[in-house]
């Protein structure tokens, strides 16, 4: 694998990734997500606040490891070209 197979796959997943969080950071704040809290509520005991809080924190978390694994790796090689 060269040096542009791996910026070509490391933009491909940057994007695919920011379409999944935003799929998820969609489904988690924008529409009703009683449905979701219902599910886990059954297993977990938590209020809806700690529901959303630990969702936020999901989101957050998965934001942070696109950056650091995707995304400043590929700026680094394209600064390195």
């Amino acid at each position: 694998m060269n040096i542009a197979t791996l910026r070509e796959a490391l933009l491909y997943c940057t994007i695919i990734n920011f379409g999944v969080l935003a799929i998820w950071g969609g489904v988690a704040f924008l529409m009703p997500n009683e449905w979701m809290y219902r599910l886990w509520s059954r297993k977990l005991r938590m209020t809806v606040e700690q529901f959303n809080a630990i969702n936020l924190a999901g989101i957050v978390l998965y934001e942070i490891v696109i950056l650091m694994f995707n995304l400043v790796p590929w700026l680094a090689l394209q600064i390195v070209q």
